[in-house]
């Protein structure tokens, strides 16, 4: 073991209390977090009965990511079963509603040496496939003592990601180079991760890409959109975090648009009653997409309280006049110094009409206000009205037309 390593070791015992009382913590909201904890420590209660290809999903967006993979996996190793693992309690819903008894899952243990030792002891894969960037160089030294291939893909190193791990650069080149292989999403990414260590990298594109939806799932969207009104113009604001549903609704006062249907869809289940207690207090009609029932025309917002729908509301386009409309709104939010971006969908109006989507520039204006967004969609970066404008108006953003339907993927 290195010197860098013992050293990591060591500091992962110390976080030890902190990670239980996390565990804890987070299991005020969602009652899962207090399920499965001996996994997270090594223990298993289920078995394989057949040689595994173990692949880790951190969450719910890497287990989406992860659907085309696992099924080309089943295609060329039909003696094998598949192991997935997760590491929070949505990310494992999300496995179970995709993949059904087709795997195993589990959640990953932390990188505790003993733990991941128990891991391979228990489960014994043939080889592994880690989606996006979870880099643990005791689960990797682990595989590499026990000659288990390792592979990283579909892998993404952002500038403020390769920040982070070059404090520790030893141990991450260590790391990165006893990896098998590594294909990363774009060449920015195999760029930043050769700076830090890694070694044949081979660019291979986003494989979430590569999921077709269901076709079942978009005639259900589209059967929402018709009884929705195929004229109304539909704003999607999807994966909100805490505050923002408050901004959204603030800025959808401003917005003159007639007939205008807000779409907030929470980022985490556990969230849906308390942004429902927000429009209740706000006193904006809204309804539950759970309830079932039809939206009335007077419904201004509709809360989109279960999770996977979201590739059900297939994005198209608005009119101009509504697209124009949306930038105002998000011009104005921005001007509101938010601390983290919404991922914004425009959803259809005809199926066959232009496609608009308002895009940011691609280089913001500089901030004297550091911002943090999600780190899938990094939206608001400036601060006050004349950069506000500059990010989202005539300099910062454009509307960009199709003639067709949106490429493969651009709906997740």
């Amino acid at each position: 073991m290195t010197a860098s390593r013992i050293a990591y070791t060591a500091l992962l015992y110390a976080l030890l209390p902190q990670a239980l009382l996390h565990l804890a913590w987070r299991s005020r909201r969602q009652r899962a977090y207090r399920e499965h904890i001996g996994e997270r420590f090594g223990r298993y209660a289920i078995d394989a009965a057949q040689p595994l290809i173990w692949v880790h999903a951190v969450s719910v967006g890497e287990t989406r990511a992860a659907e085309p993979l696992i099924a080309a996996l089943e295609a060329s190793y039909p003696g094998h079963g598949i192991l997935i693992t997760h590491m929070t309690p949505t990310g494992r819903e999300t496995g179970a509603a995709l993949f059904g008894e087709r795997v195993m899952r589990c959640y990953l243990p932390y990188d505790f040496p003993f733990a991941v030792e128990r891991f391979l002891a228990h489960f014994r894969p043939r080889f592994g496939v880690v989606i996006e960037t979870e880099i643990w160089p005791n689960l990797i030294a682990a595989c590499r003592r026990r000659n288990i291939p390792l592979g990283l893909v579909n892998a993404r190193m952002s500038e403020k990601s390769a920040r982070g791990y070059r404090r520790f650069a030893a141990l991450t080149a260590h790391s990165l180079r006893t990896l098998t292989a590594i294909a990363a999403q774009s060449q920015a990414d195999a760029d930043r991760l050769a700076a830090l260590g890694a070694a044949d990298i081979a660019v291979t594109g986003n494989i979430k890409f590569d999921s077709a939806p269901d076709p079942a799932l978009l005639a259900l969207g589209a059967s929402w959109r018709a009884a929705w009104g195929a004229s109304r113009p539909v704003l999607l604001a999807a994966s909100t975090r805490e505050g923002e549903e408050a901004l959204l609704l603030e800025a959808l006062a401003s917005v003159d648009l007639a007939g205008l249907l807000l779409v907030i869809v929470p980022r985490h289940p556990q969230r849906f009653d308390e942004v429902a207690g927000l429009l209740e207090r706000s006193r904006i009609a809204f309804q539950r997409r759970s309830s079932g029932e039809p939206i009335a025309p007077g419904t201004r917002v509709l809360l989109g309280d279960s999770m996977g729908r979201c590739t059900r509301i297939t994005p198209r386009a608005m009119s101009p006049s509504s697209a124009a409309a949306c930038c105002r709104m998000a011009r104005r939010i921005s001007s509101k110094r938010v601390r983290s971006a919404v991922r914004w969908s425009w959803v259809p109006i005809p199926t066959t009409s232009p496609t608009l989507r308002a895009s940011p520039s691609r280089r913001a204006p500089p901030c004297r206000w550091k911002t943090r967004a999600p780190r899938s969609w990094r939206r608001a970066r400036c601060c006050g009205t004349r950069r506000a404008d500059a990010a989202w108006g005539r300099r910062g953003s454009s509307l960009r037309a199709a003639t067709a339907a949106p490429p493969r993927g651009s709906w997740a």
